[in-house]
């Protein structure tokens, strides 16, 4: 019998992975360790005139679309990933640029490569707890980046309660991770109620992977593409190995 997956994102967007384990003859379980609430904005007019928008999640597309009826015309749109891209395009914007590795340093590299010389100014919508990276590249390439917090990224009230009683009921599973944030919250609960679980890792890629490490845990599953769909199909193939880790 294969160890159960725990499913670590906001619950709306666990949904479609819980669907694909079960099929796969997986117990899969959604437990959020993340919420996102968004915050009040106001999208100044030269940050309206930028060159580019960077968007690098479809929480950052959600929220700005949410707020911006009308995307500002002339912006040139730049997407970190497939399922960011996927979400602009739903709601029939152009994605400009995306990167062929959904990572921020290779699409910071691409897009500089190909776009640096000729851009002024971009318009970063992201979440208030998001780091400096991107701001800092662009800063040291002489680009001016108006940064705009859209949502904050918080623990669910039920998280601590739902995570406890799920770990005493299966006390070896398989563990999900889409972003630090969701590894922090899942980690502090943990070390709050004195769980010591046996767990498998799954990372979406290297960003959340080194936030894991750097607390002293490995990595079992990473795709080589960083998108939720490949750590499912990961995991799903895993699964079939007759030498599998779970």
């Amino acid at each position: 019998m294969n160890s159960p997956v725990f499913l670590t994102r906001e619950k709306n967007k666990n949904q479609l992975g819980l669907l694909r384990l079960q099929k796969a003859g997986i117990e899969a379980i959604s437990i959020p360790m993340i919420e996102t609430k968004p915050l009040g904005f106001v999208l100044k007019e030269e940050a309206r005139h930028a060159d580019w928008i960077f968007f690098t999640s479809q929480n950052s597309v959600r929220f700005f679309a949410d707020r911006i009826r009308q995307f500002p015309e002339k912006m040139k749109v730049a997407s970190i990933g497939r399922k960011t891209s996927e979400a602009l395009q739903n709601m029939g914007v152009k994605v400009d640029f995306e990167p062929s590795l959904y990572e921020t340093e290779a699409f910071l590299r691409e897009w500089s490569q190909l776009y640096a010389e000729k851009t002024q100014t971009v318009l970063l919508p992201q979440s208030k707890i998001a780091k400096p990276r991107i701001a800092g590249f662009l800063s040291d390439l002489g680009i001016s980046c108006f940064q705009l917090p859209l949502y904050d990224t918080i623990l669910p009230s039920d998280a601590a309660a739902n995570l406890e009683k799920t770990v005493k009921l299966y006390p070896h599973f398989i563990a999900v991770f889409a972003s630090p944030s969701a590894w922090k919250n899942f980690k502090q609960i943990l070390d709050r109620f004195s769980l010591k679980p046996s767990f498998l890792i799954a990372s979406i890629g290297e960003v959340t992977t080194r936030a894991i490490e750097e607390d002293g845990y490995k990595v079992d599953f990473q795709p080589e593409n960083y998108q939720m769909d490949d750590l499912i199909d990961l995991i799903i193939e895993e699964s079939k190995n007759d030498d599998k880790k779970f």
